[in-house]
């Protein structure tokens, strides 16, 4: 299962106040709205926040969940830059260094993939419900929330984002 609710267009400038809460309303989970508040309190009236706006030591109770990333066009995925230690110790590999689609399960990157244009053209946050059933194991459902950054100039080439886990229900 995957759910994806795409946010309001930042290519124009700060969209409306009501359009941001409309987005925010959907996150399950407090970690998501403080990263999204912290991001909007560092984008200005034209503008998403560039990779220097972000000051870590601002969210240290985000830094274990968190991820940045750079765009890599060719490829059509991004190369992660930093990632945090929960996820890191929940991946197969250290995926520090490594292509999001060398790390992430194919169905998840099929999804993300549909809104790379949203994210990285039309400068659209994008919140994801993502759900991971292994054979035998728990069911487990994860909450991603992917936020557009600049690196300098207007173009869209990075990413911030969090991913915390929701549920898990045991197996059948």
């Amino acid at each position: 299962m995957v759910e994806v609710i795409s946010g309001p267009s930042f290519s124009q400038g700060r969209p409306s106040r009501q359009a941001l809460d409309s987005f925010s309303a959907h996150f399950r989970n407090g970690c998501s709205r403080q990263l999204f508040h912290y991001w909007l309190s560092k984008c200005d009236a034209q503008n998403i926040p560039c990779r220097p706006d972000i000051q870590p030591v601002q969210m240290k109770s985000l830094l274990s969940k968190l991820t940045l990333w750079d765009y890599v066009p060719e490829k059509e995925t991004a190369r992660l830059r930093l990632v945090g230690t929960e996820l890191d110790h929940m991946l197969p590999v250290k995926p520090q260094g490594r292509l999001l689609a060398d790390v992430v399960p194919e169905d998840w990157m099929a999804v993300m993939r549909t809104q790379r244009h949203a994210f990285y053209k039309k400068r659209c946050p994008v919140y994801f419900i993502l759900s991971l059933a292994p054979f035998g194991r728990a069911h487990v459902q994860y909450e991603l929330l992917c936020l557009p950054l600049r690196k300098i100039g207007p173009e869209t080439a990075m990413g911030i984002g969090l991913l915390d886990r929701l549920a898990l229900q045991k197996a059948a």
